[in-house]
């Protein structure tokens, strides 16, 4: 005899849909599509480049709708101590999360990066690290961004 919640599970399998059961309880791998990292440059008709955003776009590719966090990053390398993931906060634009989001919509975050940041990424430069961004549903399902090299910061730079 099936319990309610195995009937439920089978009915759903059944119509070829799928339980909405956290990623880590179903054992799968991070979501590869969704999410994608850039690099914009800030330019000045005066000045010329003035600085480099970092942004990240993110599509709903999960069938149905799901509610999205903010993004996050995470760096091939530890840059304090054992730390390698953090998030940025200085937004270009404001937008509210969790963010409701039905299937192929999406939202792009650009960060203008402060001095600080860019200071301390330098550290890695040249050294093969890279930046990769993350977003999770509020589900448990996490979205991996392509990942970028910690030298396409510093690419416009003058040696």
């Amino acid at each position: 005899m099936l319990s309610a919640e195995e009937l439920a599970n089978a009915i759903i399998q059944k119509l070829g849909a799928e339980p909405n059961i956290p990623l880590p309880e179903k054992n799968e791998p991070t979501f590869q599509k969704g999410i994608y990292l850039s690099t914009y440059i800030e330019a000045s008709d005066s000045y010329g480049i003035v600085g480099v955003n970092i942004g990240v776009t993110v599509t709903n590719k999960i069938n149905g709708f799901r509610y999205f966090g903010p993004p996050f990053f995470k760096l091939s390398k530890p840059y304090v101590g054992d730390a390698d993931t953090f998030q940025l906060f200085d937004t270009m634009q404001q937008i509210s999360f969790p963010r409701k989001m039905e299937y192929g919509d999406q939202y792009q975050m650009n960060y203008k990066l402060k001095k600080g940041f860019i200071d301390l990424m330098r550290e890695f430069k040249g050294h093969n690290v890279t930046l990769t961004a993350y977003a999770s549903t509020t589900v448990g399902e996490k979205l991996c961004s392509n990942a970028m090299n910690i030298d396409m910061l510093f690419s416009m730079e003058k040696e």
